[in-house]
């Protein structure tokens, strides 16, 4: 074992906070909070090196990098309510579409080939809130977890409790996938 404390920018109001590391643990992805009190995405290279994303764009991007791929070349994360997969190697993240009309978007994991998994929220205090989970690569592009499901994997049986649809409004949420794509876990 060792012992390792990762550095991060200061002034910040609440510290830091590791939540996830690459197979080998030499990527760490989280969030750090910015002077104003948000949480901004941020992985580390190195106990002492790391990146804040998205600050070429906002000067206090809101957001958390929530996981990384085994092999440590794709971070998921979220920026400013948008869904995004950032490329560990070019230094570079692209945004993701969620579902169209969605609140915000947020993409949970992602495979040692980029493949994606995450969910759109909809709705607000007066009609209540769902989410939905949707599936993203660069061969598929963007589509819904539901269609995923029936259309790749037709031959896993589905509780019936479990509804899919954009009619059900409710939670389904994928939260990770295995590094190969095959294994995918959340809740509903």
């Amino acid at each position: 074992w060792t012992y390792n404390e990762y550095s991060f920018p200061t002034p910040s109001t609440q510290g830091a906070k590791i939540e996830a590391l690459s197979g080998d643990g030499k990527i760490a992805s989280g969030w750090v909070t910015s002077e104003n009190g948000g949480r901004m995405p941020i992985i580390w290279t190195s106990p002492t090196d790391y990146t804040i994303i998205g600050q070429d764009e906002y000067e206090f991007p809101d957001g958390v990098a929530s996981n990384i791929s085994e092999n440590g070349k794709y971070v998921s994360l979220s920026i400013n309510g948008k869904a995004a997969i950032y490329f560990v190697e070019d230094e570079t993240y692209k945004y993701v579409e969620g579902h169209s009309e969605a609140n915000t978007t947020t993409i949970t994991a992602v495979t040692n080939n980029g493949m994606a998994i995450g969910y759109s929220d909809f709705g607000n205090p007066i009609i209540g809130n769902w989410r939905l989970g949707f599936v993203y690569s660069d061969k598929l592009g963007f589509m819904d977890f539901g269609d995923f499901i029936n259309t790749y994997a037709s031959d896993v049986t589905i509780p019936e409790h479990f509804d899919f649809s954009s009619d059900a409004r409710v939670l389904t949420v994928p939260m990770d996938i295995s590094k190969d794509g095959k294994v995918i876990t959340g809740w509903q």
